[in-house]
């Protein structure tokens, strides 16, 4: 069985650092994978027998040549990982008011109209918050996310308006726990697996490493936690009608309870830091395939 993995191009090469380790497992349960560049247009998908989406992390800056992606491999009908109605379900940040609907705790949110005259300051005082992220509905890695406050939102208004006039928008109070840490809950094939303890650097709003951030494996997790994060995406799960060969659960602790800050269904770092992470994964990839 021929396998690619999707990524994207990095000095003009597949990136395949953080997958590579998927190679082996993988060959030991009769599936050859190569690593394939999700845009390229001579790539030719119909020879293989299934697609594996994994670190396409510039998607979001092209989401129409994105769409067509998908479209092109229902098309030649090749399966993929995750399936495509769970990528477009997932590449909108709006899948996190229909969980909320659900009864999944998330951070309270505003969700600007496209064409809605927004005020920041407007916004932060109804809703009472001292401070606020601002973020693309549809975006990674923290790609036009910043922050503002009550102190600086008029000052903000400006910067807002340029951003929304590009992009539909989301704003939500902003949770201090993310200094804390934010935990990755990781899961194959619905399954848990490990979990990874993220934290900030000087700029407390990110905790991706590529803005200064820290991950740690966890050797040891709260029962409650796994239980709270099976149950976020059970409910994705109920609404999408499939289960993810790969899903990551980020959230953050509030007095026990899990909120969730994302859901990644498309491309997230999965953190295959040992063998037993790594076969995990391939095990669920392979069942899924034979």
């Amino acid at each position: 069985m021929q396998l690619a993995i999707a990524t994207f191009a990095i000095n003009g090469a597949p990136f395949k650092e953080t997958d590579s380790s998927l190679i082996a497992p993988l060959k030991q349960s009769g599936i050859e994978a190569e690593f394939v560049v999700w845009d390229d247009a001579a790539a030719d998908w119909s020879g293989y027998d299934a697609v594996l989406v994994r670190s396409i992390w510039n998607y979001h800056e092209k989401p129409t040549q994105f769409i067509k992606w998908l479209e092109l491999l229902e098309s030649a009908s090749v399966p993929m990982l995750n399936p495509t109605a769970m990528l477009r379900w997932n590449m909108n940040k709006r899948y996190l008011r229909e969980l909320a609907a659900h009864g999944v705790p998330i951070l309270p949110t505003y969700w600007p109209l496209e064409n809605e005259s927004t005020s920041l300051v407007a916004i932060l005082q109804k809703y009472g918050w001292q401070d606020a992220v601002i973020k693309p509905i549809i975006s990674a890695s923290g790609t036009d996310t910043w922050s503002t406050s009550v102190s600086g939102a008029a000052a903000d208004q400006e910067r807002f308006d340029a951003l929304h006039q590009r992009k539909a928008l989301m704003i939500q109070q902003f949770a201090p726990q993310i200094i804390t840490g934010e935990y990755s809950l990781v899961f194959f094939g619905g399954r848990y697996s490990h979990t990874i303890l993220k934290k900030p650097g000087k700029n407390a709003l990110f905790v991706q490493e590529e803005h200064g951030g820290s991950s740690t494996l966890l050797s040891t997790v709260p029962d409650a936690f796994i239980e709270q994060a099976a149950n976020i995406l059970h409910v994705a799960c109920n609404i999408i009608g499939t289960i993810p060969i790969y899903a990551r659960v980020d959230v953050i602790e509030d007095a026990g309870t899990l909120v969730l800050m994302e859901l990644e269904l498309i491309e997230p770092e999965l953190y295959l830091l040992t063998d037993e992470i790594s076969q995990r994964f391939a095990n669920a990839i392979a069942a899924d395939l034979t």
